[in-house]
């Protein structure tokens, strides 16, 4: 769960491949850059109260591969 409001994510790819973060949903679209292995950045969005927000890898064929999750924000 997420409190509503400003929302700063520090997002780390841990992973060997290049990825990257896709947060959608009540008027949020936000994304990070595409990023190396190790390679970090920050994400800004609003989190509306009440909100269900969907997170993705957007890189070609990772979201069907279950990179991906949802993300509720509270009341």
């Amino acid at each position: 769960m997420l409190r509503p409001g400003p929302v700063s994510l520090e997002v780390t790819n841990a992973g060997a491949t290049a990825h990257d973060l896709v947060v959608t949903g009540h008027g949020v679209s936000a994304h990070t850059p595409v990023l190396a292995p190790g390679q970090s950045t920050t994400l800004h969005f609003n989190a509306p109260r009440g909100a269900l927000l969907t997170l993705v890898c957007g890189v070609g064929g990772h979201e069907p591969l279950g990179m991906r999750g949802i993300l509720r924000v509270t009341a």
